[in-house]
């Protein structure tokens, strides 16, 4: 792989973390409610 592909996984692993991350903070404040 190109180091442009594996730059390119890490930011989309990342993207994917942050959003997995806002999810379940989604989760937990309606599980509260």
């Amino acid at each position: 792989m190109s180091v442009v592909t594996s730059g390119n996984e890490e930011a989309v692993i990342a993207i994917l973390k942050f959003a997995h991350l806002n999810y379940s903070e989604d989760l937990k404040k309606r599980a509260i409610l």
